[in-house]
């Protein structure tokens, strides 16, 4: 009986002198390069065309007509990321160039309140270009 209770005080000791048998978990954790997070849109660059709701397969992007501003007509689209399926079709279907609406590379979704689940972006048709044109 004495024998056992020797043998693992040794192991004991031996592990405190050597430390943990696992790696260090990374203090800030790094998505992969491919992954494929919440959209976001860049309202400077996006024309209001449409495009990314009318291609949305989740139906997550929602239009709504604002009625005119300074004589522009202007837009309000609406992400909810409680449907987004993160598939990227509407960045692959954004006609303007760099992308207005991207997939970033945030992947903690977790929402305390319903105002941190949508993004909501107001433009004008034609993007902010016609705003400085007048």
């Amino acid at each position: 009986m004495r024998r056992p209770k020797l043998r693992e005080l040794g192991e004991a000791l031996l592990a405190l002198l050597q430390g943990p048998y696992t790696t260090k978990f990374p203090a800030v954790p790094a998505p992969a390069p491919t992954y494929r997070g919440a959209p976001r849109y860049y309202e400077d660059l996006c024309i209001a065309c449409g495009t990314c709701f009318r291609v949305c397969p989740a139906n997550a992007i929602s239009l709504e007509e604002l009625g005119e501003r300074e004589g522009v007509k202007w837009r309000r689209l609406k992400v909810d990321y409680g449907r987004c399926i993160f598939c990227g079709t509407c960045e692959a279907n954004c006609p303007v160039n760099p992308k207005a609406i991207r997939l970033s590379n945030e992947y903690n979704l977790a929402y305390v309140g319903d105002e941190d689940h949508y993004s909501i972006s107001e433009v004008p048709i034609g993007g902010k270009k016609v705003l400085k044109k007048q």
